[in-house]
């Protein structure tokens, strides 16, 4: 019996039907995959960026104490600077 399905027009045709569906299952379900890789990359970079953002207020407190070192320094250098100059006028 299977050899004359093979041969049946109508049978053949129907393969061919089967065939075309199952490709367009497939075309779709490969669409609804890269979507979903989509989807999930997106969610892992907000993730990201909420943990970044939630990190803030402890950067900001390093970012504080190396400005507040970072004055200090240009401070003590603009002293030495105006004390030098004093120095030199002294000396003309």
């Amino acid at each position: 019996m299977a050899e004359a399905e093979k041969l049946d027009p109508e049978w053949d045709e129907a393969l061919k039907d089967m065939e075309i569906e199952l490709e367009i299952i497939l075309r779709d379900a490969e669409a609804t995959v890269t979507e979903i890789r989509k989807e999930l990359a997106e969610q892992r970079l907000r993730r990201r960026q909420h943990e970044q953002i939630d990190k803030l207020p402890e950067y900001l407190a390093t970012t504080r104490g190396r400005w507040r070192d970072l004055k200090a320094l240009f401070t003590e250098v603009l002293e030495e600077l105006r004390s030098g100059d004093g120095e030199r006028d002294s000396r003309t």
